[in-house]
């Protein structure tokens, strides 16, 4: 597996460059391309972990060795939220994100502000999982596999070969494979770039 920069990276960087002119800049550093309401943007990017923060709090406190994109990853966005979306519901509305990619959070949620985003805290979300789902796989983020109910699946990083696996949520038949995490968020993201800002069910 090549260790050099990840291709994820020039394309969020390209994202960046687009939406430069309708970017808020949270004080906890949280980049919010094109703000809303519902949802509160288009795509959101945490700030970026430290190398001693990774290792204090994730590092050592996983019990497999961490995947080696992951921590990459984290090194240039701590989670991310891409492509969100509004789903409408009778008369009831809710946001969605068609990739979302777990970090660390750094404030906790009871009495965070409201204008301090922070991504899934990956330590709690990779406990819920599927049973037969090997303990050797962490679970990083979910992703959109079609716009209904339970399509939402899964993405976990197998921390021996470094692939990727992704099944239906909560299940643990394979829905999509990827020889790493880079060629699977980078296949995620050119898909999702057709995706709807808005979906209406009855």
């Amino acid at each position: 597996m090549d260790n050099g920069k990840m291709k994820i990276f020039s394309l969020l960087d390209e994202l960046k460059k687009d939406h430069s002119n309708h970017t808020v800049i949270r004080k906890n550093g949280t980049l919010l391309f094109n703000p809303g309401k519902i949802p509160k943007a288009q795509h959101i990017l945490y700030q970026p972990l430290t190398s001693e923060l990774i290792d204090e709090y994730l590092s050592k406190a996983y019990k497999n060795t961490l995947p080696v994109q992951y921590k990459q990853f984290l090194g240039y966005s701590n989670g991310m939220d891409l492509f969100m979306f509004k789903i409408f519901v009778a008369k009831f509305a809710f946001a969605g994100s068609n990739i979302t990619i777990y970090g660390l959070p750094r404030t906790q949620p009871f009495g965070r502000p409201a204008d301090m985003e922070e991504p899934f805290d990956i330590r709690i979300e990779d406990l819920r999982r599927h049973a037969n789902i090997p303990d050797t796989w962490l679970k990083v983020g979910t992703y959109r596999l079609k716009y209904e109910s339970g399509g939402e699946a899964d993405m976990f990083i197998d921390c021996d070969s470094q692939r990727v696996f992704t099944t239906k949520r909560d299940q643990c038949g394979i829905e999509e494979q990827w020889d790493s995490f880079d060629f699977c968020l980078c296949d995620l993201f050119q898909r999702a770039q057709n995706s709807l800002p808005e979906y209406r069910f009855k």
